[in-house]
């Protein structure tokens, strides 16, 4: 089981283009009694800020 933020974070960026759906499961934990989800995701909204893109809700 991958439990490397930085791993993660590149398999979620590397298929990211406009229109794209990200999902993330929160069940995985990090190995240190919390969960990776939440830190990746901040990683993650920073990253896509950074490239131009902006997160919508349906």
């Amino acid at each position: 089981m991958i439990k490397d933020q930085e791993v993660i974070l590149s398999r979620l960026t590397s298929g990211v283009q406009p229109g794209a759906i990200l999902l993330m499961h929160e069940g995985r934990d990090d190995g240190a009694g919390g969960r990776l989800a939440p830190q990746v995701l901040a990683k993650l909204l920073a990253w896509l800020r950074q490239h131009g893109y902006r997160c919508v809700l349906p």
